[in-house]
């Protein structure tokens, strides 16, 4: 009797299980094909310049500190935001005109980028302004020359940085020596283990040219032609 009870426990679970993968299966194929047609929608979005998307770049540190806010890059912050709107929302009426953040009506949005809803994404004001330098640059015909365009949170000026450059941030350690405690580049010219092997200036490669934010950075609001 015991030894039928038994049986029959085993034979319960083993259904169970077998239900259960069942189910499993049934959901992954319902649902993949929506998050790879979400991925999909995800690189179609972002801008195209040189006949791809611009690449995240590659940010490394030396320092512990996290004070300053340093880089939101257009293709990787602002663009993502949009992709459920851009796929839910498909009115004329729906998308924004007018900043909100007081900086008046927007500019167009380049047709090539494929992106009608990109202010949708813009939560923040350097999200904005970011955007419109981008836009601006795109029109002009001269954001291509760079490899990455962002915006420092702390002081909410535009850093700009070519093909072949590498943004460097200094700090002064217990010696007295200046020392690299931040490095910004493209992610073929900045290799991932920067922050172990790059101390000091004479450590970056010589095909590389260093910049400085002081150097390279521009106000927005002048670029734009915008009231501050």
């Amino acid at each position: 009797m015991a030894r039928g009870i038994y049986t029959r426990w085993i034979i319960g679970g083993i259904s169970l299980l077998v239900i259960v993968f069942v189910v499993c299966m049934l959901w992954y194929k319902h649902t993949t094909p929506q998050y790879r047609e979400q991925l999909t929608d995800t690189y179609e979005l972002l801008p195209r310049e040189e006949n791809g998307q611009q690449d995240k770049p590659q940010i490394i540190t030396n320092s512990s500190s996290e004070s300053v806010e340093y880089i939101t890059d257009i293709t990787g912050e602002t663009i993502t935001d949009t992709i459920q709107e851009r796929n839910t929302t498909g009115t004329e009426k729906s998308k924004p005109k007018m900043s909100p953040f007081g900086l008046g009506l927007y500019p167009e949005i380049p047709e090539d980028w494929n992106t009608p809803y990109l202010w949708n994404g813009c939560d923040t004001i350097y999200d904005e302004l970011l955007t419109r330098v981008n836009i601006k640059m795109h029109n002009e015909g001269i954001l291509s020359k760079y490899s990455s365009v962002g915006i420092d949170h702390g002081s909410g000026l535009i850093t700009p940085i070519e093909h072949g450059s590498v943004l460097v941030e200094y700090e002064t350690d217990q010696n007295g020596e200046h020392v690299i405690y931040r490095v910004l580049g493209h992610p073929d010219a900045v290799p991932t283990d920067a922050a172990t092997i790059w101390k000091r200036v004479t450590d970056i490669p010589s095909h590389l040219k260093i910049v400085t934010p002081e150097e390279i950075s521009i106000d927005p609001y002048e670029y734009l032609g915008l009231q501050n």
